[in-house]
């Protein structure tokens, strides 16, 4: 292997078979050549690692790491045990990159001497060769103009200001020194974990620039974690992904009117989105009604949600029917505006 290895790229394995020799065909690919590939098994049960092994077999600089299933930020920690990497980019396995990714993120890093280079990704449906670029087909395209370098505050408000919030860390390219110095893991046991993660490591990078081309192929799938429909675990992510967002305002209070509140009601809104959407028996369950107690006292402390959250506390039907009437007075209000 070559020992001077400038970029690690982290590739979690979980039941991939039939999409994982594309994603490490687009590493095989590429231009830039001294990266490792730590792929790690997540405990797949469908065999993609002997399609994994194959790879390694054949490239030197391909390295399996197989350990039990932890779910997806289990195996993303493990790789960050394992880089050597001054950067650092997490591959998702059932995606792929333009040839010309890594050459791209590396020398564009180095010139402008980057904690973080987010890009931006064609989206398409599994089966299909359609690669859309559009805000509507799902695509990852930016609306706003963003300076050269920027911090990743002045960054991370002004990506909310043009509706350009992408979570997704298979849109960063990371200094690998910036989440070993400031201690950032992934959080263990949720899903959705990109939303906390990606929030914690752009607010303290200090020099954050955007490539705004798409070197990445996003495929939406029905079985994937994405889009699958099982509601209370997406709950408990948001709660958690509250709880430590909290911890993280506490010890970062300048981001807290900057877009610290911000994250928070988003992780609120999400939650009741998700509760809307379930049924009966998960509404009323414990484990449903525990989420929503745990982050009772930090709404709080945020006074966040005014009446409008009271009301989704004590009565949601009254929740519904005030909601209803405050939208009702802002279309008036902007009618007349209008006018």
């Amino acid at each position: 292997m070559n020992k001077d290895i400038k970029v690690s790229i982290i590739v979690p394995v979980y039941n991939v078979r039939n999409y994982v020799g594309e994603c490490l065909d687009s590493l095989e690919k590429q231009t830039f050549k001294e990266f490792e590939v730590l792929i790690v098994n997540d405990g797949s049960t469908d065999n993609s690692d002997d399609i994994v092994k194959e790879y390694c077999d054949k490239n030197d600089n391909f390295i399996l790491i197989n350990r039990k299933n932890g779910g997806l930020s289990a195996a993303r920690n493990t790789g960050l045990e394992h880089a050597k990497g001054k950067y650092v980019y997490f591959l998702d396995s059932d995606d792929f990159l333009k040839k010309d990714a890594i050459e791209r993120l590396y020398r564009k890093s180095e010139e402008e001497n980057l904690d973080q280079l987010r890009f931006v990704a064609y989206s398409f449906e599994d089966g299909t060769s359609d690669y859309q670029w559009t805000r509507e087909a799902g695509g990852y395209k930016y609306n706003g103009c963003y300076p050269d370098v920027m911090k990743g505050t002045d960054f991370y408000r002004k990506a909310l200001d043009n509706n350009d919030y992408f979570p997704s860390c298979c849109l960063i390219f990371i200094k690998r020194s910036v989440i070993e110095d400031n201690n950032l893991r992934f959080y263990e046991g949720i899903i959705h974990e990109d939303n906390l993660f990606n929030f914690e490591l752009t607010s303290v990078c200090q020099r954050v620039a955007l490539l705004h081309e798409p070197l990445y192929y996003r495929r939406v799938r029905s079985n994937s974690i994405t889009t699958n429909n099982n509601l209370l675990p997406k709950n408990k992510a948001m709660c958690i992904s509250i709880e430590e967002t909290d911890r993280f305002i506490e010890c970062h209070q300048e981001i807290k009117d900057m877009y610290g509140i911000w994250q928070l009601s988003f992780f609120v809104s999400m939650m009741i989105h998700h509760w809307k959407q379930m049924n009966k028996a998960d509404q009323e369950s414990k484990e449903s009604k525990e989420y929503f107690e745990r982050i009772r006292p930090i709404l709080k402390k945020y006074r966040i949600g005014g009446i409008s959250l009271k009301l989704f506390y004590t009565n949601y039907h009254l929740y519904e029917f005030y909601n209803v009437v405050i939208g009702m007075f802002y279309k008036i209000i902007h009618r007349k505006n209008g006018q």
